[in-house]
């Protein structure tokens, strides 16, 4: 019977036992290549058919992977059951990613496929979020109005101004809003990985680059489908208890944070705690920077006004 070959989470194509046995004596096979055959229940590496024992060499020939093969669903058999498992194993047991292969493309398929899963059910949820929020904006600017300090008072009509614009604006644009939100997350999270890099370097986490972009996309795309009903559950709260609601999606983003941090670390063989100092250290830095640039720029107007 004929063996269905996959390394990366790509397809190598239809063998024989004779030549997957040939393969892999030359090289051309790994002992980490994913392997199926009709009639099993998963993709299973090739170093765990009896079959091919003899065939494995002892140590690693050129161009083979000395690492234990990936222990993430999702890469063992890529599928809706798969993915949704990974994300509960990213949250519950991330050291599962350590020895992932993350290869861009099957990272790309995961992180949009959750996009897929999550795209309606998130933009029904945009509005009464929105809603939620605008509400209790609203009543803080309301109570700043009435203090009588004019400061304040300017302050709360700005904020009650902007808050009729946006409800006038309708949910059209939130929506739409959303919809570009949701399909650039994937890019997004890779973005977070691209500024955590220098980050984890300069908190000694010497990690690979790239492993540490495509981490960014896959931790992220899987933390935010197993935090979901979580975000369900405090978005319900928010519609009768609008700055409850508020408080508790604080505290699941927090968690969502810690939890990304955990699974990222994991990824990348170090800390999760390295990874929350790192982004500390940059968020420091950022804060810093917008302080001295804003301080800057008072200081020159201060000064052309003087000249004036």
């Amino acid at each position: 019977m004929n063996i269905h070959l996959a390394r990366d989470g790509s397809a190598l194509g239809v063998f024989t036992e004779g030549e997957v046995a040939e393969g892999l004596k030359s090289g051309r096979f790994r002992s980490d290549d994913l392997a199926w055959r009709e009639g099993m229940p998963a993709w299973t590496p090739l170093s765990t058919w009896p079959e091919f024992g003899a065939a494995i060499p002892s140590s690693p020939a050129s161009g083979t992977s000395a690492s234990s093969p990936s222990e993430l669903p999702w890469e063992v058999a890529p599928g809706l059951k798969s993915l949704f498992r990974s994300a509960w194993l990213a949250v519950t047991h991330p050291e599962v990613l350590t020895n992932s292969r993350l290869g861009a493309g099957s990272v790309f398929a995961a992180a949009y496929l959750v996009v897929a899963i999550l795209f309606i059910p998130a933009l029904a949820l945009v509005p009464m979020g929105a809603k939620a929020e605008r509400v209790v904006v609203t009543k803080f600017a309301e109570e700043m109005v009435t203090q009588g300090n004019p400061q304040f008072v300017e302050i709360g009509q700005k904020v009650l101004e902007e808050m009729q614009k946006q409800e006038s604006a309708g949910y059209g644009v939130m929506l739409c809003s959303g919809a570009c939100l949701l399909v650039l997350y994937p890019l997004l999270c890779g973005l977070t990985g691209l500024l955590l890099w220098p980050g984890l370097r300069l908190v000694g986490a010497k990690v690979a680059f790239d492993r540490t972009l495509v981490a960014a996309i896959l931790v992220g795309a899987l933390v935010r489908l197993a935090c979901f009903p979580l975000v369900l559950a405090v978005t319900l709260m928010s519609v009768p208890a609008p700055a409850l609601g508020i408080l508790a999606g604080l505290a699941v983003a927090l968690l969502s944070f810690g939890l990304v941090c955990r699974a990222h670390g994991a990824a990348l063989g170090t800390s999760g705690w390295r990874v929350f100092f790192a982004w500390v250290l940059l968020g420091t830095f950022f804060c810093l920077s917008c302080c001295c640039c804003i301080t800057m720029i008072s200081l020159l107007g201060i000064a052309a006004g003087g000249r004036g």
